[in-house]
């Protein structure tokens, strides 16, 4: 989450407000993500969601950079809890756009401009690989109701023009791709942000499933800081970029006593991504067993 706020935060400052022209490109659908959201609507409600249709926007926002047409970009993103000891969210929804509280009321990311009034709202979820669709759905339908309250004006009289853009990235780092590039397409993030981005996320996810692994055992959870993964792009980096591919492919045919080995080795070395995917590979193969 910290990564995608950091890579937001770039391109709002890189490209809010200016103009120019998007690449053209062929935007492929998932026919399964997209039954999964259609199917909302005909899915029974479970109390806490709406019953409303299922506010589903593709168009041809993916392929647009929605942040060239305003220059007063705001962002929040519920990185802190109220508390240690208290898993109620710390931010509110943005009071400007809507005074909101309960079920639906608060994801995790919110990019607004008041000059266009609009606003996207972003959910990070972090499922095993095969629940993507599942989780998906259950969010999309989780803020359904707020995206059609915006847009019909029920809030302090003012129609907005409301996006809601889910993501998940697996536990082992594994994107939901068609999710990931609509949100790419909206913000437009390309080639070398894309890639930053794409990288500090899984890098974060398989850190973080890492982590939970070797504290399985443990009765109470201590807080822990949030994992800054985020690297800002730099021009002219795809020589680095190849050498380390060809390192990771290099690595990937080490044993696992020695990744066990290595891992141990020192504290700095364990933080390193590439050690981090390396390690995670054996333990789910320990996991497995």
């Amino acid at each position: 989450m910290l990564a995608w706020k950091k890579a937001v935060e770039h391109q709002v400052e890189s490209t809010a407000g200016k103009p120019g022209t998007n690449p053209s490109c062929i935007q492929f659908q998932s026919a399964g993500l997209l039954e999964a959201e259609k199917s909302v609507k005909g899915d029974a409600n479970d109390g806490k969601t709406s019953s409303q249709p299922l506010k589903v926007r593709h168009k041809d926002q993916s392929s647009k950079n929605i942040l060239r047409q305003a220059s007063d970009w705001k962002i929040q993103f519920d990185l802190e809890l109220d508390s240690l000891t208290s898993p109620k969210r710390a931010k509110a929804f943005p009071s400007e756009i809507a005074v909101v509280s309960g079920e639906g009321s608060c994801p995790d990311g919110v990019v607004w401009s008041m000059e266009t009034k609009t606003v996207i709202m972003l959910e990070l979820t972090s499922p095993w690989e095969e629940n993507f669709d599942k989780w998906h759905k259950r969010k999309m339908r989780k803020y359904n109701q707020l995206v059609l309250d915006l847009e019909e004006g029920k809030h302090n009289g003012v129609k907005w023009n409301a996006q809601l853009l889910c993501v998940e990235i697996g536990a082992r780092g594994a994107l939901h791709e068609m999710a990931w590039g609509r949100m790419c397409g909206t913000f437009g993030i390309t080639k070398g942000t894309r890639k930053a981005l794409r990288d500090a996320m899984q890098d974060a996810a398989i850190q973080c499933s890492h982590f939970i692994f070797l504290c399985r055992y443990h009765k109470k959870w201590e807080p822990q800081a949030l994992r800054d993964t985020w690297v800002p792009p730099k021009k002219g980096n795809s020589t680095s970029s190849k050498m380390a591919s060809a390192e990771t492919c290099g690595k990937s045919s080490e044993s696992s006593e020695d990744v066990r080995s290595t891992q141990a080795s020192s504290d700095k070395d364990s933080s390193s991504p590439l050690l981090i995917k390396t390690v995670f590979a054996v333990i789910s193969e320990d996991m497995i067993r």
